[in-house]
């Protein structure tokens, strides 16, 4: 098989500070609370919209069946 034209080589730091991963993980928290309020409102949204597109729907098929 033949070799690849390219080839990376990394160093990877083998002492990972518990600090450090701590704190990837607690800033992962705000932006978690982010998507939930996200969703709330979308789920709020979808909530009201539904009380908009179901008279109009309503009407789409009354006025089809209208012509036939």
């Amino acid at each position: 098989m033949e070799e690849y034209p390219i080839t990376i080589s990394v160093e990877y730091k083998e002492n990972l500070s518990r600090l450090t991963t701590f704190f990837r993980y607690a800033m992962a928290i705000p932006h978690y609370i982010c998507l939930w309020g996200i969703g709330i409102a979308m789920q709020i949204v979808v909530f009201i919209s539904w009380f908009q597109v179901a008279p109009c729907a309503q009407e789409h098929l009354v006025l089809e069946n209208a012509f036939f």
